[in-house]
């Protein structure tokens, strides 16, 4: 019996241990690191263009803020509602606020919040009405996040009594906002690539990042593979290469595609003599990884790249044609 009271009562004690940090607020530092929206808010037209450009990751954060309910009235009442600037001080609380991780990603609904900042940030206000409440909503200039600060009773209209009057017939509702396409940015690609042959490379790429969704891209580019050093192999341009990647976590991609490599499989003698083994202009197998960097160079967003290539005609024969890249990948 004295068992089985000690363990009930360590059960309780480690309930408690672990609610208890679930209960308390989150103190907010910085604004900035993870914008729902970029770039910085500066005119309540630009709160205007993000709400109809987002209107899907509005709704999505919604959601996922516990507030699928109110998001309707939200789309009805945005058009129509008084924006004002407001300063918002250290030690307000703030319901729950939506963010994107590092700018990008899946959007992301942080609860119980506390501005713990050194100073004041500024914020656009407006009010949402639904069922007799009024929902307080909040974006920081510089980040977009939309966030709702609370939640209070609506007041009360005065009804007086009045003569009857013939009304218009009623104006047709807002319609929400189509969602916007996610479009991407394009970027550039520098590096270092080893072909076991042997040979060295310094190689550059262009192109553009399709962003299909969130998480799918595409990424067509053009690029020069320059002969630094080894007897195998020669220069190639152009190469012509199209990949498509996953974000399989909020910072790192992973991707797979073909490439056009120009060139000829070339090999030295002991005496020095060139020797031509074939036509090398066939097209790439590769696999790539890239990892974004959390920082920003002046609205660029650096990324760590990797790739492995191989000719498909040799694919038995990696030691002919196999290639291993690293580099840094910026897009702009």
């Amino acid at each position: 019996m004295r068992k089985s009271k000690l363990l009930l009562l360590l059960g309780v004690f480690m309930l408690v241990a672990c609610a208890s940090p679930a209960m308390s607020a989150t103190t907010l530092k910085k604004m900035g690191s993870h914008p729902f929206y970029t770039p910085p808010l500066t005119s309540v037209a630009d709160l205007q263009t993000m709400v109809q450009k987002r209107g899907a990751k509005i709704e999505e954060g919604f959601t996922k803020a516990g507030a699928a309910d109110l998001y309707p009235a939200f789309v009805e009442q945005f058009p129509n509602a008084q924006i004002e600037s407001v300063q918002v001080q250290p030690g307000q609380s703030i319901d729950w606020m939506l963010f994107r991780k590092w700018g990008k990603g899946q959007v992301a609904a942080a609860k119980n919040i506390v501005w713990g900042g050194g100073a004041p940030f500024e914020a656009f206000k407006f009010t949402i009405e639904k069922d007799g409440n009024q929902y307080n909503f909040i974006v920081p200039l510089v980040c977009g996040n939309i966030a709702l600060l609370d939640v209070t009773a609506a007041p009360v209209a005065v009804v007086e009594p009045v003569q009857p009057v013939e009304e218009p017939a009623p104006a047709p509702a807002p319609v929400a906002p189509a969602p916007a396409k996610a479009l991407g940015a394009p970027f550039a690609i520098i590096g270092y690539s080893h072909q076991w042959d042997p040979s060295e490379y310094i190689f550059g790429k262009v192109g553009y990042d399709f962003a299909i969704t969130d998480q799918f891209h595409v990424l067509p580019s053009l690029g020069l593979y320059g002969q630094v050093q080894g007897d195998d192999g020669e220069t190639s341009f152009p190469v012509i290469d199209v990949l498509a990647s996953y974000y399989v976590m909020p910072e790192l991609a992973l991707g797979i595609g073909v490439g056009y490599w120009h060139g000829e499989l070339q090999t030295r003698d002991a005496w020095g003599r060139d020797h031509d083994y074939g036509d090398d202009k066939n097209f790439d197998l590769i696999l790539a990884a890239y990892y974004d960097l959390p920082t920003d160079w002046f609205g660029m967003k650096p990324s760590v790249y990797v790739e492995g290539r191989c000719d498909m005609e040799n694919m038995d024969e990696p030691d002919l044609t196999g290639r291993l890249g690293a580099g840094l990948m910026i897009h702009f």
